[in-house]
């Protein structure tokens, strides 16, 4: 069986050393979510006696328990007053009381599974399973909703103005964009930044550059100490830190570093910036090919870290639930801007777009979303790269110029905003730096 005796009686602790974080840990927490029946009756009856008193102490908690005839089996008065329930933190509680949430989400796991072993082997079929699957997931998402309190109006327009002062006091201080800083000015400007609460869907055709392009986004936002989670599917963790590495160092050949043939001021640059790298807070996954798999670490993670950002990459290659393909990815960009909300995170989503053959110039449309036209009703924001210079049709026309044609034609490259529910649509100008295989801000067009 999967408990915590050592969180259970941290929260406990808590609530006894702090009334004021009883009221937030009686909507997060009901008595069943303790494994051991003596906490169970504790927990409800410090709820019971704050809800009634105002307040709370071992002698108010005594004589409750006592009065419901409770005293023996909650631990008596020995365990009460023993060092063991002060062993909690207010400041502490809500990464305690996650340990147990999360062991008593595991022991409902468990019972939903056995009743639906008996289940299949009292004969049912894949109706049994697909019953199954909704139930394990309503274990994890009938705690969100306990959580999720009705607000007063005067109390939601407080936040707002809270929230707007704060952005406020950023401007003053010369930031001109609220969220994290994705490296990219025009991006800045154009979506205020990553907020948080946000799911960035970033489109692109085959081989135009949406790792890159996110993996910079990504190396931006550590450099702005931020912390950070990148799921990849398509290469392995180490190749993502590899293309970190020649970011951080800048200038740095791709097709070089990867054959190892290195000069060695560059190596040296290298080096610098992977040990300036090992002191970022980031993570990568490399086996995270299911939708679950991602909920569970983007969940998981909140115990010990916050990230601010989760790179996926892509929506493609990830498998989820749906009676089709277009009804599994719709559901998979759904969860992801759930998750978005719920973690106060920002998830960019990474996706492969149709090609748009039956476009001259190639320039990709919100419509061109593979597979699912919904993804765009999911996300806050959806940006398009597009590099014209990606195409042959079209460097032939600009080989037929002069060389400086396709020179500048090469680095021409845009972020296309189609979406950004917050702000204005419109084409933002970036640069391809084809010696480094980067993308760079429009002052890069001379390198």
């Amino acid at each position: 069986m999967t408990f915590s005796l050592e969180a259970e009686q941290a929260v406990l602790g808590s609530m006894l050393l702090s009334a004021d974080v009883i009221p937030w840990a009686r909507t997060t927490l009901t008595p069943e979510d303790f494994y051991y029946p003596a906490h169970q009756k504790i927990f409800s009856a410090i709820v019971d006696t704050f809800r009634a008193e105002g307040e709370i102490d071992l002698i108010l908690l005594t004589e409750c328990l006592r009065g419901r005839k409770q005293l023996g089996s909650a631990g008596g008065i020995d365990y009460l007053f023993s060092d063991k329930l002060t062993m909690g933190t207010a400041h502490n509680i809500r990464v305690h009381a996650e340990i147990v949430l999360e062991h008593s989400m595991s022991r409902r796991g468990l019972a939903t599974l056995l009743a639906i072993k008996k289940e299949l082997e009292s004969g049912g079929g894949a109706e049994v399973l697909e019953a199954g699957a909704d139930r394990l997931k309503a274990i994890v998402t009938t705690q969100v909703d306990a959580e999720d309190e009705a607000s007063s109006a005067a109390s939601l327009l407080e936040e707002s103005t809270q929230a707007y002062e704060a952005t406020a006091e950023l401007y003053r201080q010369g930031k001109q964009f609220a969220g994290i800083d994705s490296g990219f000015g025009g991006l800045n400007s154009r979506l205020n930044g990553l907020c948080p609460g946000e799911l960035t869907v970033l489109g692109a055709d085959t081989s135009v550059g949406k790792t890159t392009l996110a993996c910079q986004i990504f190396h931006a936002a550590l450099k702005a100490g931020e912390a950070g989670a990148y799921i990849t599917q398509e290469e392995q963790p180490h190749q993502i830190a590899s293309r970190l590495e020649r970011i951080e160092a800048d200038g740095i050949n791709p097709d070089d570093h990867r054959k190892g043939r290195l000069s060695e001021e560059h190596r040296i640059a290298v080096e610098g910036a992977r040990s300036r790298l090992s002191a970022f807070s980031w993570w990568c996954y490399g086996k995270c090919r299911s939708m679950d798999k991602i909920e569970r670490e983007m969940r998981s993670g909140r115990r010990n870290r916050h990230c601010p950002l989760w790179v996926i990459d892509h929506l493609h290659r990830t498998s989820g639930r749906g009676a089709n393909r277009h009804l599994e990815l719709a559901m998979i960009a759904e969860r992801c801007k759930d998750l978005a909300l719920e973690l106060n995170t920002h998830v960019l989503l990474l996706s492969q777009l149709t090609r748009a053959k039956d476009r001259n110039d190639r320039r990709p449309r919100i419509d061109d979303l593979r597979e699912s036209g919904s993804i765009e009703e999911h996300a806050d924001n959806v940006v398009l790269l597009y590099r014209p210079g990606r195409y042959d049709h079209i460097r032939a026309i600009a080989r037929g110029k002069s060389e400086a044609a396709v020179r500048e034609l090469m680095a021409e490259s845009y972020a296309l905003c189609e979406k950004v529910r917050r702000g204005a649509v419109g084409s933002e100008e970036l640069v391809w730096r084809e010696n480094v295989a980067l993308f760079g801000n429009p002052f890069h067009r001379s390198m």
